[in-house]
């Protein structure tokens, strides 16, 4: 069953879903941890600088270009970890999670060209 827009034949933009690497998760809760351990909270675009420019122990980048947030992607991070912090339900990134988000996806993405979802 085609939807309202395919029997017209519109163009739907299709809206690429992208997932935080544990990596990138990880580098923002420690950076928000910090901040409210000290109290002194480190801004979205600090934070974005800061990634730019961070060195891993062998002197390389620890992330490349295409790793890098935007200040209003970190901005929406720390705004839900600060409202799980005052829930008492945040917790470190878990790298097994990832797997279980890219299966969800390509579920999704299946359901969607058949026709399911």
């Amino acid at each position: 069953m085609l939807r309202p827009f395919q029997e017209k034949r519109l163009a739907v933009p299709n809206r690429k879903i992208a997932r935080f690497s544990y990596k990138q998760k990880l580098y923002i809760y420690i950076i928000f941890m910090k901040g409210e351990q000290s109290s002194v909270k480190s801004s979205p675009e600090n934070t974005v600088e800061e990634m730019r420019q961070q060195i891993d122990p062998t002197g390389r980048k620890l992330f490349q270009p295409f790793e890098y947030m935007t200040s209003s992607q970190i901005r929406s991070l720390f705004s839900r970890m600060s409202a799980l912090h005052k829930g008492v339900t945040l917790k470190p990134p878990s790298p097994g999670l990832e797997l279980v988000d890219d299966v969800k996806e390509d579920l999704y993405d299946i359901t969607e060209q058949v026709g399911l979802g």
